[in-house]
């Protein structure tokens, strides 16, 4: 049997950027058919940072593919801003940041920013240039343009695929998993960095993450996952305020929200082995 959602409001008001109904994905593999989402409904609010928890295989990533309008058919309805996944990712409106920066080594920093105005052809050689330093002074890598990505840390590669992600100022920010691969001490710091980005820059974000406290400490909202096939369990407000910094880590009410979310997790997945 499956837990029911815990409906909550949003943080942030309309309109909404994200809607989904019923959303449904199965992938065939010869004669086997593997559903790995299903009934998904949930809506995101302009300027709200979401984040996905749930255990690995559940689907998140997936979901995070389908409204990047990347992971083919589907069943039930997705929009982006109003349009189709495909629509949005045409019209650009969407940056994306993966587990692992994908930058290209023989590029300085730069010119692995401004690829993306390069490769749609988006303004001169002068326009895309400034637009590529203005992000990397955002993400607070000023002077560090010449560098290239082997010169630098792990956390500074990402803000560098943070900075290429935002270079042509989309509404819409997807991150699977960006920190998943650094030490704690810099995920921490990259949480803080990133919740300055993403106010600075006005975006909405889809956070998909392991862990329960950074989930925690930079979301609006938390929306938990069962086990395969992965739906919706909870949808969880984070009411920690908007300022949020290494002290909200010692607030009583973050640790009664962890705890809160943890037991949804473990709600889900019990639901899915009775």
């Amino acid at each position: 049997m499956t837990q029911a959602v815990e409906q909550t409001a949003p943080a942030v008001d309309i309109p909404m950027v994200i809607e989904l109904r019923d959303v449904r994905k199965a992938f065939d593999a010869g004669s086997s058919r593997t559903v790995a989402l299903q009934d998904v409904t949930f809506d995101v609010g302009r300027r709200e940072f979401i984040s996905f928890l749930g255990p690995s295989g559940c689907g998140k990533s997936t979901l995070l593919s389908l409204i990047a309008g990347l992971a083919g058919d589907f069943d039930g309805t997705i929009r982006v801003n109003g349009r189709t996944p495909a629509e949005a990712r045409l019209g650009r409106e969407y940056g994306m940041v993966f587990q692992e920066p994908a930058l290209l080594e023989w590029r300085r920093v730069r010119e692995n920013v401004l690829l993306p105005l390069e490769v749609m052809g988006m303004g001169t050689t002068q326009d895309r240039r400034r637009v590529a330093d203005e992000m990397l002074a955002l993400v607070g890598l000023r002077g560090f343009e010449r560098h290239y990505p082997w010169q630098l840390s792990g956390g500074m590669q990402q803000r560098v695929s943070i900075a290429r992600a935002l270079v042509f100022e989309p509404q819409l920010l997807l991150m699977d998993e960006p920190f998943g691969a650094l030490d704690e001490i810099l995920r921490d710091r990259m949480d803080l960095e990133l919740l300055r980005i993403s106010e600075a820059s006005e975006t909405t974000v889809l956070f998909v993450t392991h862990s329960i406290a950074e989930a925690v400490f930079l979301s609006h909202r938390v929306l938990v996952m069962s086990g395969r096939p992965g739906t919706l369990v909870a949808d969880v407000e984070i009411d920690l305020g908007s300022h949020r910094t290494t002290a909200t880590r010692e607030d009583p009410r973050f640790h009664q929200l962890v705890t809160e979310v943890r037991r949804s997790l473990h709600a889900g997945h019990e639901s899915r082995e009775s």
